[in-house]
């Protein structure tokens, strides 16, 4: 047995003596025994080490054989007896728990009481690091004195609890609460059923045999019946059962205010669920055993929060409902600390940060190629984030590295290869050549090359600095940080916004995997099934949705009674498939998978780096989109260990047509042009990342362009962006009967350029979810982190065969949330919630009794629908594009003449035909103009060219700028000009600053990137009624329904969609109406306009309204008022106001 071994196993059973004497060079004690009555109770203390008049003491424990309450403890610690200068070990009598108490008494300040718990079967390696800093050396003891000792001690134990300000928030939250009544002491039938629901959960997970126990009422009634569920490598739960909802709801709480006080079978508890007995079991509580697994049991969870109240509970009012396996999942995710995984995040950033800082300082001089050789083996450019990203790949192994430590007795931990104060190069270096020989590959064979890129001296120090990230995330209980380094690596990527490859939440990834796994035809209780599955996921990134989708089925597996320790190795072999064209980011995603069951060996894995740019074999290529027509291609390297030992030269991707169950994506966002800022001048920036040239660019752009021109219906357009692509290639590796679940962006729901894209899933797939965020803020309405955004979640099942479908007949459930899940529980939650929709054509979402959002069922076609917050809204809108005016609280609805524009004129043309300046083979520009600014009096190619909202509250609105012809262009600018138009619409809508869909100006003008024009076929006069109209309540209303709504506040129309935009059909007006428009044109083109989002005050649009509905087609008055409804809750709609205060409420 190692060293670490031992000493942990002396410390877990209670042998501190031995293990301060032994191990860590502490003396023999000198003082003698002593008894401390504390609340008429005796307390023995009995010393077991001292050093220099340093005294370590052990107490016994409490009368009923528990360690003494925190109360007590502090007043056994106040004992005059004892030296001054001491520590005490408090256990219990089964030696199952103790706790390590220090008190601080520097001068001048209050003392500090510092307490750190271990419990046998809950892994003490945090206490015994801290420990083992307290070790003495023979050599030193000459020179120590009580001093010396004090320091050392401070050192180690000189620090918070885990729960620190948190615990001591709740402790005053909760002061007042009864802990418990004795209307709610346990019940023998909530005795019975904890009992019987606990052996239920054993056989629910194959690691839970041994790992959860029932907790037994107290005679005092302080703690109720309940389960102590220890997961393995998570923080241990607690589940409160009672027949009484509150009573379930108080036992919970005392969980966590036991937890923050340290005390008893509780400690270390971060959340704990309140369940109550189903009313089946209460009237029939025969068959407990056989019937458990067949009720539900109402439930919410509680759990420590840096809130107001130091406690959370989800759902925040109500209760769900669940059977055994739902109560099953929550625990597991229960066991996660996302509070600790925040803290974690926080520690390895500062980390690599500061390490990456001090590196570069040593290296970054000329003549150093450090740095240069770690880039290469990343195959990146040498800059810092390259570095950061080296640096974490680093961290990220020293982690893991005592982890592997503690399961191996071959392999040394850090504290045994630092013997001096440091560990050197080469020893960690022999270290993880152990640990590759048992498997580990993908996480320590990229670090061992970029450690062994680095001078020993350089190599120290970082091992030093990163040694203690690594103890402080060891302190905190995360021994495996690779969804960490995956938030990191989210933040490093070079090239961001060009390559649009953005983090995927946790929360995210796991409401999507959920949503998809519950999809697939598996046979969960087949071991052959499980691992016959293909999932993947081509732009790989960090690896969530992989590891998600991956955590799905396991959980899936153990809950039909298997282990799934037997399939990871043939699910790391051949079930989970993975690609990017970032080699970090696919080591990273290799490392997620295999940290799932570290413990268990495989040979290699499919995760792979594609190539891209140019190549030396010569050519491009294009990442996973070579795939495109595919069978297979060959990739870098990969990432298992044979495949490594055969040398890149052989390694190849091998993805056949109709082989996977599930792709799983979050593709890149970026598009094939840019005029954005710095970006502005790169010719193709969906293939500008990793310092392309623009040759390469060029010949990138063709390649793709000869992948779709093979396709014959692609969904890929380069306007959309390369996940359009990206699409087409999953779509041809998905078999029939096979998932589809993408993260895309929200403009997929009715953007121009993802026609492509709704027509192969309608076509092709059917049982179509589009999940969106009706919410105020970019970040908010992203499932991505970072992208300021709005984004979407599509889920869709391919059928076995195509069908006619257009994507106005293909059935599509909209789920619409208020905010995204914060954690992986509230996503899991949701995904059942969502599953479990009723059949109605809208409604709301609600967990528990908390609105959390709603769903219209709808058509693809029907895009609007998307991050809706009023569904009722969905209904008058569709109602518009039908011909109809719907109104709340109206039975029946108000038939209208209205029809597309398309069918009414033509329009006009976008602006890159105007002013563009790429030129044809004969050097002609595109556009004939250039467009000069102001618009002077007598110009002859007037334009209505930009936005500007103070000049655009009224229907009339002057040009703002003149078009310059440019040379050997004179034809080309004639016509431009034959399109020229009075009547324009706007583009780029901002509804909450501008007033105006649309405009007229006072003669005919050119319409610009922001006001392209319009010309209606037939009388003149037709310009006018369309401008009208546009600006009603219900052209808003359909201008907004059909736009892309991707930035908060925003309707973006373009030219080519604006054809579809619903309108009064002037072709149905008579004479009188004719007329009748235009006096109305003439009184409200003296009237200005509020910005669109203040409609429900605007006075000039309300009487706009009755004009044009009443007066105009003789709709009856009595419209007026639920006309003002639909206003108002149009004006609610997040994507309207932007979040601005001008909101109705807003105050503004």
């Amino acid at each position: 047995m190692s060293t670490a071994n031992v000493m942990r196993e002396l410390l877990e059973s209670g042998q501190h003596s031995a293990l301060l004497i032994e191990h860590l060079g502490w003396n023999h004690p000198r003082a003698v025994s002593f008894t401390v009555t504390v609340e008429e109770d005796e307390y023995e203390l009995h010393p077991i080490a001292e050093k220099a008049g340093f005294a370590i003491y052990e107490c016994s424990p409490d009368p009923s054989g528990a360690v003494p309450r925190y109360a007590v403890r502090r007043k056994i610690e106040g004992s005059t007896d004892l030296p001054l200068e001491r520590a005490i070990v408090f256990t219990d009598a089964r030696r199952q728990a103790q706790v390590w108490q220090w008190v601080s008494r520097e001068s001048g300040e209050r003392p500090r009481c510092r307490e750190h718990w271990a419990r046998r079967r809950l892994g003490s390696r945090a206490l015994l690091d801290r420990l083992q800093v307290m070790r003495f050396r023979l050599e030193e003891e000459s020179r120590l004195t009580v001093v010396d000792v004090v320091a050392r001690v401070r050192e180690a134990l000189d620090h918070e609890t885990p729960y620190g300000r948190l615990g001591e928030k709740f402790r005053k939250r909760t002061a007042a609460l009864p802990v418990a009544e004795p209307a709610f002491s346990s019940t023998p039938l909530a005795v019975a059923v904890s009992t019987e629901l606990a052996n239920a959960l054993r056989g629910l997970h194959p690691r839970w045999g041994d790992r959860i126990d029932r907790i037994e009422p107290e005679d005092d009634s302080q703690r109720g019946a309940g389960i102590l569920i220890r997961h393995p490598g998570g923080a241990p739960v607690i589940a409160a059962v009672e027949v009484d909802a509150d009573a379930a709801e108080v036992q919970a709480r005392h969980a966590l205010r036991a937890a923050v006080e340290d005390t008893g079978a509780f400690s270390e508890v971060e959340q704990a669920i309140a369940l109550v007995v189903p009313d089946e079991l209460r009237s029939d509580q025969s068959a407990l055993a056989e019937r458990i697994g067949d009720v539900s049991f109402s439930y919410c969870l509680f759990s420590l929060d840096e809130g107001e109240q130091g406690v959370a509970r989800w759902p925040s009012h109500g209760w769900l409902r669940g059977d055994t396996n739902v109560i099953a999942d929550l625990i597991e995710r229960a066991a996660i600390s996302e509070r600790m995984i925040a803290q974690g995040l926080k520690v390895l950033e500062n980390s690599v940060r500061n390490a990456t800082g001090t590196l570069r300082g040593q290296l970054d001089r000329p003549g150093v190629q450090v740095l240069k050789a770690m880039a290469d083996v990343l195959r990146q450019e040498d800059a810092e984030q390259t570095t950061r990203m080296a640096v974490t790949i680093i961290a990220n192994a020293l982690t893991v590295h005592d982890g592997v430590a503690s399961t191996h007795e071959s392999v040394p931990s850090l504290a045994e290869l630092d013997q001096g104060g440091s560990i050197d190069r080469e020893q960690t270096l022999s270290a993880w050549e152990r640990i590759l020989e048992i498997n580990y590959w993908p996480i320590f064979d990229v670090a061992r090359e970029l450690l062994r890129c680095i001078p020993e001296t350089e190599a120290k120090g970082l091992i030093g600095d990163l040694r203690s990230a690594a103890d402080e995330l060891t302190r905190l209980g995360i021994t495996t940080t690779q969804d960490l380094a995956g938030q990191m690596f989210g933040r490093l990527i070079a090239d961001r916004k060009f390559l649009a490859t953005f983090y995927t939440r946790p929360a995210s990834a796991a409401l999507l995997a959920e949503l998809a796994v519950a999809r697939l035809d598996t046979d969960w209780s087949d071991a052959s099934s499980m691992e016959s599955l293909r999932i993947a996921d081509l732009a790989c990134g960090t690896g969530a949705l992989l590891s998600a989708a991956y955590h799905a089925a396991a959980v899936r597996r153990r809950r039909a009674g298997g282990d799934d320790r037997e399939h990871h190795r043939p699910m790391m072999e051949h079930s989970l498939i993975g690609a990017d064209i970032m080699p970090a980011a696919a080591h990273l995603t290799a490392s997620m998978l295999s940290s799932a069951q570290p413990a268990q060996p495989y040979e290699r894995t499919r995760i792979h780096t594609m190539e891209y740019g140019r190549i030396e074999a010569g050519g491009v290529a294009i990442g996973s989109l070579d795939l495109i027509g595919a069978t297979e291609k060959p990739v870098l390297f990969a990432t298992g260990q044979s495949e490594h030992a055969t040398g890149d030269g052989g390694n190849v991707i091998s993805l056949p047509p109709a082989s996977l169950d599930l792709a799983i994506m979050n593709p890149p966002f970026v598009g094939s042009t840019s005029h954005e800022g710095d970006h502005a001048e790169v010719p193709v920036p969906a293939f500008a990342g990793f310092g392309a040239s623009e040759a390469d660019q060029a010949e990138m752009a063709d390649v793709l362009k000869k992948v779709r021109r093979k396709l014959s219906e692609p969904a890929g357009h380069g306007n959309a962006g390369l996940g359009s692509n990206f699409i087409d290639l999953a779509d041809q590796k998905v078999r029939g009967g096979g998932v589809l679940a993408l993260v895309l962006p929200l403009t997929v729901a009715n953007g121009a350029a993802w026609a492509g894209t709704r027509k192969l899933l309608a076509r092709r797939y059917g049982d179509i979810i589009v999940i969106a965020i009706a919410a105020t803020g970019s970040r908010d309405r992203a499932f991505s982190d970072d992208t300021g955004i709005a984004d979407a979640l599509i889920l869709a099942t391919k059928r076995e065969g195509q069908i006619i479908c257009a994507p106005d007949d293909a059935p599509t459930l909209f789920v619409n949330l208020l905010r995204r899940p914060q954690t992986t529980i509230e996503a899991e939650g949701l995904a059942r919630v969502i599953l479990d929709l009723p059949d109605t054509d809208s409604g709301f979402i609600r967990v528990g009794e908390e609105e959390v959002g709603s769903f219209i069922r709808g058509t693809l076609g029907d895009g609007g629908c998307a991050a809706l917050d009023e569904p009722y809204l969905g209904s008058a809108a569709a109602g518009l594009r039908g011909g109809s005016l719907r109104l709340p609280g109206v039975a029946e609805a108000f038939a209208l003449p209205l029809n597309n524009l398309s069918t009414m004129g033509q329009r006009g043309l976008v602006d890159r035909d105007i002013s563009g300046k790429e030129t044809n083979k004969d050097g002609v520009p595109r556009g004939p103009f250039d467009i000069k600014r102001p618009c002077e009096p007598g110009v002859a190619y007037p334009v209505l060219w930009k936005h500007d909202a103070d000049l655009e509250r009224y229907l009339v609105v002057k040009p703002d700028s003149y078009g310059e012809t440019r040379e050997r262009a004179g034809d080309k600018a004639a016509k431009v000009w034959a399109t020229a138009t009075r009547l324009h619409f706007n583009r780029d809508f901002q509804l909450n600053s501008q007033s105006l869909a649309a405009c007229l100006t006072p003669e005919p003008a050119i319409g610009g990137r922001a006001w392209p024009s319009y010309r209606p076929n037939g009388d003149p006069r037709c310009e006018k009624v369309l401008a009208l109209w546009a600006n009603t309540t219900p052209g808003l209303i359909s201008f907004w329904w059909i736009a892309g709504r991707q930035q908060e506040g925003r309707a973006i129309l373009t030219v080519s969609q604006l054809p579809r935009l619903t309108a009064l059909d002037v072709r149905t007006l008579n004479e009188r109406q004719l007329k009748k428009a235009e006096s109305l044109f003439v009184k409200f083109a003296k009237r200005d306009f509020l910005p669109a989002n203040e409609a429900y005050r605007d006075e000039t649009r309300q009487d706009l309204d009755r004009a044009m509905l009443c007066d105009l087609l003789g709709v009856p008055e009595s419209i007026v008022e639920p006309l003002a409804a639909l206003r108002h809750q149009w004006c609610e709609e997040p994507s309207v106001h932007g979040g601005k205060p001008t909101r109705p409420g807003g105050g503004g």
